[in-house]
């Protein structure tokens, strides 16, 4: 490359791409399914009705001969990577704020802000989400990856990125007649770096990133048909149903195509555009189940669920790529995209039968206003697959949809499964369950010990020792990530003086060590408790089903989770 120089950044791009990219709980290929098109959207142009993205690989020779391919994510009706080129010098000296319309900069820069906008675009996931998947041949991680975007003015230009780990971005750009020759060259060269392109320039306004040295055992994942399709629809049916949004995956060497379409599912969705229902609309479904919508469901604090829409068919069967749920559950979208699946199993195995659950699928779209709220940072993490569940606007969501779930199992005449459950378990377990219950939470009711010579207002406290076996979501990582599950929980309690004494609850949460040391991490005294101690009062004498009880305790353990979390950020 005879123009154009590097200019390093102090960022160690590879370890960060790493890090970004493995914040995505469910992978990679998410990720490039959702960013580049997420920015495509960002940057719609005005009086444009569609945004038009192709993901396209390309079979090209290497140095050595060797047949290589290279995939490219092209934008169209977007106003490409337009404004001026802003420098490191200069964007601290504006405490790294850039302006609305500086994409350029946004693309290339690391760090910063923009003007009147949240701060989730600004952490790198889209130039981490192409970077991650590049591979340069050599002993060490390296990552490279080149853009050219054609702006309305008629400018066109080309950049180039290359972590070697240090980040380095070419200064200045290409431009123009210079730039469009760079594209259409059979391979660009910079230093021991060989890249093939022989690309035709861009023909309409918007963006091209072109990642090259993929890998070959993600190569599949790319094509039509495979994994990268299904993130594709999984993440943005919904704005394609709207006329929003189009999207095509390419395979220049099979001649292969596909268009991301709706799932079959909501493709017969009645009011799909349009001001929704006022309450609760049931339809039959043209091939079997049933189908209600909701429309202007008020939250608290002035938000709105705009619409909510829950289908159940017996032939639906479940159909996800990963653990997690995608489809079987309750969508939540945010301005048309996909962010994360309330599980059927997970969220609302109370309120629906096992049979029925893989046949449920639904979403949740809320308004404008509410979008913007659930946007920030606050709120939605930077890798937009899941909201922060502290958060008010999001516990009076789920609480929301766990009403209308409920409702939805009432008329289609679903036994719940507590009523199952209380069916099966004997009056004696349930005694148990109560007694074992106000042993460990009922507090400051220590009875005295005998052996005791301080009387009534002091006693022996019960001595419990917990052993806690788990399997994380990542064998090789202890890290959990809020929406992430942790399976197959073994807790063994146990406690001493063996008698029934009633105590106090002071949780100590602690890791050992392989070589059996303690360190704690986090502790919480009984206070933590008193909800729960006031709810299992109002129990009374262990009438209820055992199933109350297991909600009770699902909740004090995502407490103290949160606790954990507090302590540990």
């Amino acid at each position: 490359m005879n123009s154009g120089n590097f200019t390093n950044t102090p960022t160690h791009m590879v370890q960060h791409v790493k890090n970004i990219v493995g914040g995505y709980k469910m992978g990679a290929l998410r990720a490039l399914a959702q960013e580049p098109v997420q920015n495509a959207l960002d940057a719609k142009r005005k009086g444009e009705g569609i945004v038009k993205v192709e993901y396209r690989l390309l079979r090209r020779t290497n140095s050595n001969g060797e047949s290589c391919e290279l995939l490219t994510v092209t934008d169209r009706g977007t106003t490409g990577l337009q404004g001026p080129m802003v420098g490191a010098d200069e964007l601290q000296a504006r405490n790294y704020q850039l302006k609305p319309v500086e994409n350029w900069a946004a693309f290339e820069a690391q760090g910063y802000t923009k003007e009147k906008e949240d701060t989730l675009g600004s952490r790198g996931q889209g130039k981490a989400a192409f970077l991650y998947h590049s591979h340069v041949p050599g002993d060490t991680r390296r990552m490279v990856m080149l853009y050219d975007t054609l702006l309305e003015s008629g400018e066109y230009r080309f950049g180039m990125r290359y972590a070697r780990p240090v980040d380095q971005v070419m200064t200045p750009p290409l431009f123009n007649d210079e730039a469009r020759e760079q594209v259409t060259r059979e391979r660009v060269q910079f230093e021991a770096l060989d890249i093939p392109l022989g690309l035709a320039p861009l023909a309409e306004v918007g963006t091209r990133v072109i990642v090259p040295f993929l890998a070959n055992d993600e190569l599949q994942d790319l094509r039509p048909g495979g994994e990268l399709p299904c993130w594709l629809q999984r993440c943005w049916w919904r704005a394609i149903q709207l006329g929003r949004l189009r999207i095509r995956v390419v395979d220049d060497g099979s001649g292969e195509k596909t268009d991301i379409v709706v799932p079959r599912w909501w493709r017969d969705l009645p009011r799909d555009k349009g001001k929704p229902v006022q309450s609760g609309r049931w339809h039959d479904l043209i091939d079997g189940g049933r189908l209600c919508v909701w429309g202007d469901l008020p939250l608290n604090d002035g938000h709105k669920i705009r619409r909510l829409v829950l289908a159940h068919n017996d032939a639906w069967k479940d159909d996800e790529i990963t653990a997690e749920p995608e489809w079987n559950g309750v969508q939540l979208l945010r301005g048309s995209q996909w962010i994360e699946t309330l599980g059927a199993r997970a969220e609302y195995g109370d309120l629906i039968p096992p049979d029925m659950r893989p046949g449920i699928r639904g979403f949740v779209e809320f308004t404008k206003e509410t979008d913007t709220e659930l946007r920030k940072e606050a709120n939605e993490n930077s890798q937009h697959d899941g909201f922060n569940r502290r958060r008010k606007i999001v516990r009076d969501i789920r609480d929301h949809l766990n009403d209308r779930v409920s409702e939805f199992s009432h008329n289609m005449g679903w036994e719940t499964v507590s009523t199952i459950e209380s069916q099966q378990v004997p009056r004696r377990d349930m005694t148990t369950h109560s007694r074992f219950l106000a042993t460990f939470l009922k507090p400051k009711s220590r009875k005295a010990n005998a052996s005791s010579t301080k009387g009534d207002q002091e006693g022996s406290q019960l001595l419990w020792e917990c052993r806690l076996d788990l399997d994380y979501p990542d064998p090789a990582s202890s890290r959990v990530d809020w929406g992430q599950s942790i399976r197959r929980l073994y807790v063994e309690v146990s406690f001493e003086p063996g008698e029934e004494l009633l105590g106090s609850a002071d949780l100590i949460l602690e890791w050992v060590d392989a070589a059996g040391k303690a360190h704690k991490l986090c502790s919480q005294d009984d206070s933590l408790w008193e909800s729960y101690i006031r709810r299992l009062e109002q129990l009374g004498n262990g009438v209820e089903p055992p199933i109350e009880f297991a909600r009770a305790w699902r909740q004090a353990v995502a407490t103290m989770l949160e606790i954990f979390a507090q302590e540990n950020d």
